[in-house]
């Protein structure tokens, strides 16, 4: 056997998934802390009106890439 024939070591990734429940924002906050083990820097959240949690139903997405709409909307070029 020549040494191109030789085994290269195995790396196994052990990946465990946890499900969790988080009622309020705050305990959204803590289980995203707990997970990533990072602390928050932002403060509280502005409240928003219905129209700016619902919004209009016409304007792009946070993603920017998807319309927010009727599926018979037709995209122009």
């Amino acid at each position: 056997m020549s040494g191109e024939d030789e085994a290269k070591p195995v790396t196994v990734k052990i990946i465990e998934t946890v499900y969790v429940e988080a009622d309020t924002a705050d305990d959204f906050k803590s289980v995203v802390q707990r997970l990533t083990g990072k602390d928050a820097v932002a403060g509280d959240a502005p409240e928003l009106n219905s129209a700016q949690r619902f919004g209009s139903g016409r304007e792009a997405s946070r993603h920017g890439d998807h319309k927010v709409g009727s599926s018979s909307e037709k995209k122009s070029s």
